[in-house]
């Protein structure tokens, strides 16, 4: 009998990751996935904790699977994963909310392991000794498609604002061999495209002497692998060089898009962070990731009202958002976290939560207006399209696009006709462009 098992995910990719790894582990084991919570014997909660918002959904769910638990005797058991997870959280969970396993980010392949020994009492295991899942186990982002590959776990960084550091422990670089076989193996199965994954995937290698650097590990992916596209995120502009940058110009398969948090436009503000660059240099990293390639995309991260940005700190931000064309960004309110060094300051000039929603919105509309602006001078372009579903795929600027007709995990040429600030739609003129996984 196969112990039915829902995974609710919160946050970023790497818990999207995390999460089809534990699915994998728990599907080749004692365990099945099942799509309801009201069906599962087990659930697991792979959280997040950015911002406040993302834990008091979890608290919510957690309540709400206490009343369920009251009601029917389901779930028999609650897993907490993620970068909620902190040792002195961990009891608490326990004793106030019933959980049985409470795993840290690096431990999240013990899971099954930890569910029978949670048969006898409750488990803890937050460790940051990394315990790699086989390399066979992989975590589609869309499944025959797309996968995710972690390269890394953690941050070396001190930014005033985050929690990662400490949730999640110290950068360390996944062994080379394994992140080459884990591309080998999703290559042999279909996959298109691998999407390589790091808190601050910018830092590989540098933890490790003896170990490539991300611009050595994306050309040995381009040179010992047929995978058609390769993706990475989360960089950060204070790892990368001009050297960096001619080098990625130079490698084929490598998608011209990059996710590249900035924060903010203002270097009083920056500096405040401790993000280690200025915003003029963000704009020369713009400027030469497009040399070139007037098409290479780029998003970006906002964190708006941070303590003590003045409105004229918000003007700045507005206005290198202008100057950097940008094609998408996520932006945030900021939010306080507990341990933080921006939190121990105990700032007196904490913008009000009103204010910082205000200045959200309009970053947002500034992206959404640049970014309109961007994609209207691809209307009568043909772009290549790797096709994720019939009628939907997207473009190696990762933007989306929809047309009719294609067939799943094959590349078409669509040629444009119409575009919103985030997306494409046009016409398919050609399917089924690729043979052999590389030539076009």
């Amino acid at each position: 009998m196969f112990e039915p098992v829902h995974i609710v995910t919160f946050g970023c990719q790497m818990n999207q990751q995390e999460s089809s790894v534990m699915a994998e582990l728990l599907s080749s084991s004692e365990f099945r996935i099942c799509n309801s919570i009201e069906d599962a014997e087990i659930v697991i909660l792979e959280t997040c904790a950015i911002r406040k918002k993302a834990e008091d959904k979890v608290y919510s769910l957690l309540g709400r699977l206490k009343q369920l638990r009251k009601k029917s005797g389901l779930p028999k058991k609650i897993v907490v994963c993620g970068c909620m997870v902190t040792e002195d959280g961990a009891k608490n969970l326990v004793e106030e909310h019933g959980v049985s396993v409470v795993l840290g980010p690096r431990r999240i392949s013990r899971i099954a392991e930890a569910l029978h020994e949670s048969e006898t009492e409750p488990v803890i295991d937050i460790s940051f000794v990394w315990a790699l899942p086989p390399y066979d186990i992989s975590a589609p982002y869309i499944s025959g498609v797309s996968a995710y590959v972690t390269v890394m776990q953690g941050c070396s960084n001190s930014c005033s604002y985050c929690v990662v550091p400490s949730r999640r422990g110290a950068a360390q670089s996944k062994p080379l061999r394994q992140i080459i076989d884990e591309i080998k193996l999703l290559e042999t199965k279909g996959y298109k495209e691998v999407i390589l994954l790091g808190q601050n995937i910018s830092y590989f290698g540098i933890d490790k002497p003896d170990t490539p650097r991300l611009i050595d590990l994306l050309e040995i992916i381009e040179s010992e692998s047929r995978i058609s596209r390769i993706r990475f995120v989360t960089s950060h502009p204070a790892f990368i060089d001009d050297k960096f940058i001619e080098r990625l110009s130079k490698l084929r398969r490598v998608m011209p898009n990059i996710h590249l948090p900035i924060q903010s436009g203002s270097n009083r503000i920056l500096k405040a962070m401790r993000r280690g660059y200025s915003s003029e240099r963000f704009l020369e990293l713009v400027r030469a990731f497009r040399n070139g390639n007037e098409n290479f995309t780029i998003n970006t991260d906002f964190i708006a009202g941070y303590d003590g940005e003045t409105p004229a700190d918000h003007c700045e931000t507005l206005e290198l958002i202008e100057k950097a064309e940008l094609d998408g960004a996520y932006a945030f309110p900021y939010s306080e976290r507990n341990g933080t060094r921006a939190a121990l300051t105990n700032n007196e000039n904490s913008i009000p939560i009103i204010e910082r929603k205000k200045r959200c919105k309009e970053i947002l509309d500034k992206v959404k207006k640049v970014a309109l602006e961007r994609r209207k001078r691809d209307i009568g372009r043909s772009v290549e399209v790797l096709i994720e579903a019939p009628g939907v795929g997207r473009s190696e600027g990762n933007i989306n696009v929809e047309f009719e007709g294609g067939r799943s995990n094959e590349f078409g040429i669509v040629k444009i006709k119409e575009v919103s600030s985030f997306a494409m739609c046009g016409e398919l003129e050609d399917n089924c462009l690729q043979e052999d996984g590389i030539e076009k």
